[in-house]
């Protein structure tokens, strides 16, 4: 996919909810990571723990390894 398309798909988030923001935009930026320098992210910390409390933790960034 080319960069706008990564674009189109952030731009496309603007009335979601921020959980679903985080977690669409944690996985664009891992697939663009991916296609441009074949490296893959891990999503850790403060979304990582959200993801497995299912909410009952919040966080407001996105921290990758």
């Amino acid at each position: 996919m080319e960069l706008q398309g990564f674009k189109d798909i952030l731009d496309s988030l603007k009335n979601k909810s921020f959980r679903e923001k985080q977690l669409r935009t944690a996985g664009v930026i891992s697939e663009y990571v991916k296609q441009k320098h074949n490296i893959d992210l891990v999503v850790v910390r403060g979304l990582s723990v959200e993801i497995y409390t299912e909410g009952g933790y919040s966080t407001q960034d996105i921290d990758f390894v």
